[in-house]
């Protein structure tokens, strides 16, 4: 738009000078007329006959034909002058006109850029204000983040030992007609099918290292059993102690350490190590009923966290309603159902594990935040 401003301009400037040297020329024609109308005037008055002669030497020779065609000559000319300048106004008004509506259209596309520029200016103000927003949203999730990742690593503490993590207990709860799973090996009485003892011996150690790590989150100790996970075989140690009357033999006899191994190829042993099995797993159920109840007293633990103990024991060595010292040694299907019940019991003391030290976690990071 500016450029067509700028050559119209410059076009206008042209017949500017065209129009002053016209002006030039019509000056110039009106002296010459002037000057035909002086010698037509001498003509007519016969006293000034003799001056003729006089101003005819200043006079042109366009003018010897006479004096009635010369100024003829001159009107046509004037005439065809006037019509000239007549397009050329007519022109010049038409050039006016348009170079208006130009300036029109210019002082409207000023308007709308001036309103473009407004709202540039207002979508700036936005982004800047959503600019400072971000800004604050993004340090507060930085600070919440930061946050995070620190409650992050006090629960990745090697001090948090989550027994359900180290140790994947499964057990068909319903009817119990899997084999408890324990890591994906198999908790059985003796082997059969495709379970063999190597099986059998170290899904047996893994639940003493579970039994072991619950008691000691526990802080569990007992006076009489000492329990040892080995990869191979895990053993049960029962120390008989004087007047515990556990185990203990009739005043006056000695006593003696008796060791038993956990998933152990002779059938007998492995009812006596099933049996002593259950005694100490007793001993640790109570022991952490106990300090769930205290947890529960204190509010360390809401009362729900406290689920409830699948099958119930006796220092009589009963589990449930199974009796173990009346079990015969060839009744797989009843000992199955006493395995059964203890890794249901076992995994009841994962979560109870599990769920005390969380509580105890949450409640350490919430008092440091």
């Amino acid at each position: 738009m500016e450029r067509c401003l700028i050559a119209d301009a410059e076009r206008l400037e042209r017949e500017t000078e065209a129009f002053l040297m016209a002006v030039e020329n019509e000056e110039s024609n009106m002296q010459n007329w002037k000057r035909g109308l002086q010698i037509a005037e001498t003509y007519r008055s016969p006293a000034s006959t003799n001056d003729v002669k006089t101003d005819s030497n200043i006079v042109t020779n366009d003018i010897d034909e006479g004096p009635e065609t010369y100024l003829e000559q001159r009107e046509q000319e004037f005439l065809l002058e006037i019509e000239l300048l007549q397009e050329d106004c007519k022109l010049q008004e038409a050039e006016i006109t348009r170079l208006r509506i130009l300036q029109k259209e210019q002082a409207n596309v000023v308007k709308e850029l001036d309103e473009l520029e407004n709202a540039l200016e207002d979508e700036q103000n936005m982004l800047e204000l959503e600019a400072r927003a971000f800004d604050n949203d993004q340090e507060l999730l930085s600070r919440s983040l930061i946050e995070t990742q620190d409650e992050i690593q006090r629960l990745s503490s090697p001090q948090i030992r989550l027994p359900a993590i180290l140790f994947e207990l499964q057990v068909d709860k319903e009817r119990g007609l899997r084999y408890p799973l324990i890591n994906n090996l198999r908790l059985a009485y003796r082997p059969k099918g495709d379970i063999q003892w190597n099986e059998i011996e170290t899904a047996w150690s893994l639940a003493a290292q579970l039994l072991l790590s619950v008691g000691s989150l526990f802080n569990f100790q007992s006076l009489n059993w000492r329990l040892v996970p080995l990869s191979h075989c895990a053993k049960l140690i029962y120390h008989p102690s004087q007047g515990s009357g556990d185990g203990a033999r009739a005043q006056g006899e000695k006593q003696r350490t008796t060791v038993f191994n956990l998933g152990s190829s002779s059938g007998l042993n492995n009812c006596k190590a099933i049996i002593a099995w259950n005694a100490l797993m007793r001993q640790v159920i109570q022991h952490t009923m106990s300090k769930m109840q205290q947890s529960v007293e204190l509010g360390i633990l809401p009362p729900k966290k406290l689920p409830r103990l699948p099958y119930e024991t006796s220092s009589g060595g009963k589990i449930g309603d199974i009796l173990l010292g009346r079990l015969d040694v060839n009744d797989d299907a009843s000992w199955s159902r006493a395995i059964h019940c203890m890794a249901c019991n076992l995994l009841w003391l994962s979560d109870c594990a599990s769920s005390y030290i969380l509580q105890r976690v949450q409640l350490t990071a919430a008092a440091f935040s």
